[in-house]
């Protein structure tokens, strides 16, 4: 292989790459990046058999071939070389050099037929999206899925393209249990997909995400039998979907908590609440919320440290209710949902509480309350 490709252009391509790539895997293959040349293009992939990254990029190829170097270090040399042309070609045993003016670098690489092949997918079943709403719902959800629970299925959010009234929904949830986000949207043209919904890992969100970080207009997505792969122009990722059956979700969410709580400015609460909870316990990280009529008061109690307590003006009209809930949880609710002005909808001190956007029900969080 002996290619020459602009020094910006293999920036790019690797910044995109190089998270991907597997470098505590116990196979030294996954921690580099495959690189082939086919007539007027690079193709770049990257994997670490759970998630994978392929891109196309435009090069001069004087020869075909392929090659695969370790990924970080490709990377700390290819941005330390100056904007101009690079010439990368294969040597004997697997080494590559790698030339930019008089810059010359000589690396060990592995044998490109020991890099693991792109999985098969059904290009003619693809279902367009909006990539801003699908960046849009990962945001609004992943704080919520689990890492290492004993129950995997939470390591990843459900997804699924539901039949609706007069058309199609994207649904996506998260939870860990103790929290749940949920955010649905209307697709309109989309083609429903069958069954309960995937389960997409954390991983591969947060790399479909940097994806759509562009705000691209539409991305398409086909869904195999353990694999989902997403395409933007002339990139695709995949990821491997959890196996298992995702909770019942909609059991969770509470239907007649009619004691609403509104809050006009939601920055002014999430200072208060950042305030009182520098005196919390760090795991638990408790705020006890005294609401009555027309009035919020936040209170930490921590006999190691101290007290604290803050009064606000809310909207509140029901009977007085004392709640505690986890800081971090209400923190995070209030930046995944839009708007200056959020609504708590409570039950009771024991029950889940669902706080919203106002007037947006399509997107809430759930919260379970801490035993005061």
């Amino acid at each position: 292989m002996k290619i020459r490709i602009a020094q910006e252009e293999l920036v790019k391509a690797l910044q995109q790459f190089h998270s991907v790539a597997g470098r505590k895997s116990t196979m030294p293959i996954l921690s580099n990046i495959l690189l082939e040349a086919r007539k007027d293009t690079i193709v770049v992939f990257a994997t670490d058999l759970e998630i994978g990254i392929r891109g196309i990029f435009p090069a001069e190829v004087q020869e075909e071939g392929a090659v695969t170097l370790s990924c970080r270090h490709l990377m700390d040399i290819v941005r330390e070389l100056p904007a101009a042309d690079i010439s990368i070609g294969s040597l004997d045993n697997n080494w590559v050099s790698i030339t930019c003016g008089k810059s010359d670098f000589k690396i060990a690489g592995l044998s490109a037929e020991e890099f693991p092949s792109w999985p098969e997918f059904d290009s003619g079943r693809m279902i367009e999206i909006d990539g801003g709403l699908l960046s849009d719902m990962i945001r609004k959800t992943i704080y919520c899925v689990a890492e290492n629970e004993t129950r995997y299925v939470l390591n990843g959010a459900c997804f699924k393209i539901a039949p609706a009234d007069g058309g199609t929904m994207a649904e996506m949830v998260g939870t860990d249990g103790h929290r749940l986000a949920l955010i649905k949207k209307n697709i309109p043209g989309a083609e429903a997909t069958e069954g309960p919904g995937v389960i997409i890992p954390k991983k591969g969100l947060l790399e479909l995400r940097k994806l759509l970080d562009d705000k691209v207009e539409k991305v398409s997505f086909s869904i195999g039998k353990n694999q989902i792969l997403f395409k933007k122009d002339s990139v695709e990722l995949f990821a491997r979907l959890i196996e298992g059956n995702y909770p019942n979700y909609n059991q969770v969410i509470p239907s007649r908590n009619e004691k609403k709580l509104a809050i006009q400015d939601k920055k002014v609460f999430a200072s208060a609440i950042k305030r009182v909870s520098v005196l919390a316990k760090d795991k638990v990280s408790a705020v006890r919320m005294d609401i009555a009529p027309e009035k919020i008061t936040l209170v930490v109690n921590n006999p190691e440290l101290g007290e604290a307590t803050e009064e606000m003006a809310v909207s509140y009209s029901a009977e007085p209710l004392s709640i505690a809930f986890n800081a971090r949880y209400v923190l995070d609710a209030l930046q995944a949902v839009d708007g200056d002005e959020v609504t708590i909808s409570l039950a009771d001190q024991v029950s889940p509480s669902i706080i919203t956007a106002a007037g947006d029900t399509d997107c809430l969080a759930v919260i379970m309350p801490l035993r005061i």
